[in-house]
């Protein structure tokens, strides 16, 4: 990301917000797959943890598209400019999403949730948002085809 920060806002950047695969609760268990069809459609995986805060803030605000698995790599995603279109990958359980979607809207981001089956489901009804799950590759492929086509605005302060 050297030079990222001397960027004009909505350089059009395509950033995937990955997740370390040491996780051990809420697995988006085709993992790699996912990550390998994002970089296909033009996406740079980035770790969050692995950057400093003013560089997240950084990239969050040049890029375009934010895509990822829903988790705390996701928020840097409310750094980015207005008109940014952001995608979180979760399981069917979106219910504790809905504040994330609020935020989003307020701050004029495009905000989408792209769901996949339960893969290891949580035994406690109360407990299924940290149920893993796998987004199906042909439907993730047809989400980004449409989603990246879908005409957006450059990002803005």
């Amino acid at each position: 990301l050297a030079g990222v920060a001397s960027l004009p806002d909505g350089q059009g950047q395509h950033i995937y917000l990955a997740r370390k695969a040491t996780r051990t609760k809420k697995l988006l268990k085709n993992l790699n797959e996912i990550e390998a069809i994002a970089v296909e459609h033009g996406f740079n995986v980035i770790h969050p943890e692995d950057l400093s805060f003013a560089e997240q803030v950084a990239m969050a605000r040049h890029a375009t598209h934010l895509l990822g698995p829903e988790g705390s790599n996701m928020m840097v995603s409310f750094f980015a400019g207005k008109g940014s279109r952001i995608a979180c990958l979760n399981s069917p359980h979106t219910f504790p999403l809905a504040d994330l979607n609020s935020i989003h809207s307020g701050r004029g981001h495009h905000y989408t949730i792209l769901t996949g089956p339960f893969v290891e489901q949580t035994p406690d009804p109360d407990w299924l948002f940290w149920s893993d799950y796998r987004i199906e590759a042909s439907e993730f492929r047809i989400f980004l085809d449409d989603w990246l086509a879908a005409e957006s605005k450059a990002p803005s302060a």
